[in-house]
């Protein structure tokens, strides 16, 4: 499934917006200008993407 049809699929599935955030600077990271991508990584950092990484490599 591609990020676009994720993204579509968040809309009936009351999403994190941390997590819309991460999905959206996935899709248009190489689109984005400097400040776009920014705000999107801000508001991403708590993403369960990004939490569940963490954890990952703490356990190593």
């Amino acid at each position: 499934m591609t990020t676009v049809e994720q993204l579509y699929e968040t809309l009936d599935q009351r999403r994190r917006p941390e997590d819309v955030a991460e999905m959206i600077a996935e899709l248009l990271e190489d689109q984005l200008i400097k400040h776009e991508h920014s705000i999107l990584e801000k508001a991403a950092k708590c993403s369960l993407k990004r939490s569940v990484f963490k954890v990952k490599n703490h356990k190593n």
